[in-house]
């Protein structure tokens, strides 16, 4: 691609040490149980192995993933509406079993933002929770993240399909035999944020290239507060790292569009909110193209500042790229010129036409 052509500003520039800038805030910690809720102990059983039924509270049957309601803590009035799904693995002869697969919870209110679900699965009369997935896995969590729900903390060996007021939880390796289900359990708990590390996979797919030990604001409004960053994984688009212009088109091609210039706009936390102020002024370019991104389901990913991009050139080798390119910032110098990460060699964040074409790769901050 084409290099970052020269600009009478001053070089932008990183540093491998950069300047701490974040906006510190305090933050009152939640601690202790939100609500503990049980899901009619004596009223969920599965019976049987290809007949597949469940018999629900007097004797009554219905057909498997029926499901049932129940009104829990966090849903106030609201009842829930609880599926369960089971899968048959088939084996030589008379072997094959039906396993407990998964769950659908459905119906779920907003006043639910912010818990985790925790289910379990016991037999007919003991206690121990049962082993519902991996080798001996007793608890699923889920995590209600104002309406977009993931998988909680020590959730590894589960995947979660997440939706408009329901989720399914599915046990990738199920180890519970349907016939040895008799009773679930649900409750609800103030949410455990789980504890990322530099090279782990974060909830929207991506690798994470940085955490923090202190909150730093972030957010459109810079008004959330948040730990880490992740990156977008290298095939997050069909055309890798789709080439685009800084903006092609619109008023900021042309005119100053953030409320600071660099490095004044650039520290981790804030670049969302410079990637929203530039496709604001935007019909077409790189910040329209990392907003529209859906990872995880999250639509918070955006164009890396200068200080979030130093952490992806300090993690390049984590980031699945290809050879050393040049790529969009969030930042701008002035009306005709954005500035561009080279990922790769000396890693200098370089001034840039905003017509020029580079390539993307979008970045959030949790």
């Amino acid at each position: 691609m084409t290099p970052p052509r020269n600009f009478d500003e001053p070089e932008a520039f990183y540093s491998d040490d950069p300047e701490d800038k974040r906006v510190s805030a305090s933050r009152k910690k939640k601690t202790g149980l939100y609500a503990l809720v049980i899901l009619s102990a004596a009223g969920f059983f599965l019976q049987g192995t290809l007949a597949g039924n469940i018999g629900i509270n007097a004797g009554k049957t219905s057909e498997f993933g029926q499901g049932i309601t129940q009104t829990v803590a966090c849903s106030g009035s609201t009842a829930l509406r609880i599926t369960p799904n089971s899968s048959f693995v088939n084996g030589s002869g008379s072997s094959g079993v039906h396993t407990f697969k998964s769950v659908t919870v459905s119906e779920i209110p907003d006043s639910c933002f912010g818990v985790d679900f925790l289910f379990n699965g016991y037999n007919a009369t003991d206690n121990t929770p049962l082993s519902l997935f991996n080798t001996d896995s007793k608890t699923a969590v889920i995590y209600d993240n104002a309406g977009t729900f993931e998988v909680g903390t020590g959730g590894t060996g589960t995947s979660i399909t997440s939706s408009s007021k329901s989720f399914t939880i599915i046990f990738d390796t199920p180890v519970a035999i349907s016939n040895s289900v008799a009773k679930l359990t649900i409750q609800s708990v103030i949410h455990a944020p789980k504890i990322y590390s530099v090279g782990d996979t974060g909830a929207g797919g991506g690798k994470v290239i940085y955490v923090s030990a202190t909150p730093f604001s972030c957010g459109a409004t810079l008004s959330a507060m948040c730990t880490s960053l992740e990156v977008a994984p290298s095939n997050w688009n069909a055309t890798p790292d789709l080439p685009t212009a800084w903006c092609s088109s619109g008023t900021s091609s042309n005119q100053t569009v953030l409320t600071g210039t660099h490095p004044t706009s650039s520290v981790i936390g804030m670049g969302l909110k410079n990637t929203i102020a530039i496709a604001a002024g935007c019909t077409g370019g790189a910040a329209n193209v990392a907003l529209a991104y859906r990872g995880g389901g999250f639509s918070d990913w955006h164009l890396p500042d200068n200080d979030e991009y130093v952490q992806m050139y300090l993690r390049y080798s984590i980031l699945g790229i290809s050879g050393a390119d040049y790529y969009n910032l969030s930042d701008e110098t002035s009306a005709g010129a954005g500035v561009v990460g080279y990922l790769g060699g000396s890693g200098n964040a370089s001034l840039a036409g905003k017509s020029v074409v580079y390539r993307v790769r979008p970045i959030r901050a949790f």
